[in-house]
């Protein structure tokens, strides 16, 4: 009795697996992605197999590992910010690859930044009027408050009224002296 389900559990398996195994299209390729100049790895660079949609990012280390479909030689696309993107045909290998990306340097004009005059305007009247655009004094309020809970088709009435007051933040009569 062991046998025969050790041999039902055997060719089960066989005829399950065997297929995927032998008739396997993919290969990993596993690689890191440094600088050049100072050998540094670079994180979160674009990796994608060309003429795909099969792609992957490197880790922090610039390490990288992507799952492609078995070849001799594939083209694969390596982008970073800051860096020039690079075209490389790789074979996948055991070991995995080492890819040097180069450094762009875009130079930029010098920029000049300064306060608008009309924003400058705005904001110091908003400040002088701070005073007579807020209250001084507490202030009292009385409402009314119904809370009811349905039940079935009906309502029932759980607290028929309420008197609440609010006291105000009283603002400082002297505002320092604005900074515009």
């Amino acid at each position: 009795m062991t046998r025969t389900v050790l041999i039902i559990f055997t060719v089960f398996y066989s005829i399950l697996f065997l297929p995927r195994l032998v008739f396997s299209q993919t290969d990993i390729l596993k690689g890191i992605i440094l600088n050049p100049n100072t050998r540094v790895p670079i994180p979160f660079a674009s990796i994608w197999q060309t003429k795909t949609t099969n792609g992957t990012v490197s880790n922090q280390g610039g390490e990288f590992s992507i799952v492609l479909k078995k070849a001799e030689t594939i083209e694969i696309r390596i982008s970073s910010i800051g860096y020039k993107t690079i075209f490389q045909k790789v074979k996948p290998t055991r070991g995995g690859i080492v890819i040097f990306l180069n450094p762009d340097e875009i130079p930029l004009q010098e920029v000049i930044i300064m306060p608008d005059s009309l924003l400058k305007n705005i904001l110091s009247k908003a400040y002088q009027r701070i005073l007579s655009n807020y209250h001084q004094l507490p202030i009292e309020l009385t409402g009314f408050y119904r809370e009811v809970q349905k039940s079935k088709n009906s309502y029932i009435l759980v607290k028929p009224s309420l008197k609440f007051s609010r006291k105000a933040i009283s603002i400082q009569r002297k505002m320092p002296k604005s900074k515009f």
